[in-house]
């Protein structure tokens, strides 16, 4: 019945937060069906550019649950600290970048699970963006 209804209909939603100098938006799947695609695009904005680097991190155990394809643009550079992946570009072009992932969603016992995206300036966090991805049947 809820299914007829569109109640249990994947959803994506987005999150933002501003910080440093930076604003950044990650539009990810909120509901989600097991074995589909799934939309999750981080967007980092700063009227000063971003120098001669943009580190983005992504929480490590989010990423478990989902089957990354690909990612656009390639980093220059990409690393692991064992709790997030964190992903490099070399001086990025403009005041705007946006970053996308192709990935789905993997078959599984998956009842939610949150994650977080972080700018990194000199290794730290500059702004978080936090967000929650539940599964549905």
């Amino acid at each position: 019945m809820l299914a007829a209804t569109g109640l249990l209909g994947q959803k994506t939603t987005t999150a933002k937060a501003t910080g440093g100098g930076y604003t950044l938006s990650v539009t990810y799947p909120s509901v989600v069906h097991p074995g589909v695609d799934v939309r999750f695009e981080v967007v980092v904005s700063n009227p000063n550019g971003f120098g001669k680097s943009l580190s983005i991190a992504l929480d490590h155990h989010y990423f478990d649950l989902f089957d990354l394809n690909s990612l656009r643009p390639d980093p220059d550079s990409s690393s692991s600290n064992g709790t997030a992946l964190v992903y490099t570009w070399n001086s990025p072009p403009g005041a705007t970048f946006r970053l996308s992932l192709d990935m789905y969603a993997e078959y599984g016992e998956h009842f939610g699970v949150d994650g977080a995206t972080s700018v990194l300036a000199s290794g730290s966090p500059t702004v978080t963006v936090r967000y929650h991805t539940r599964w549905v049947p």
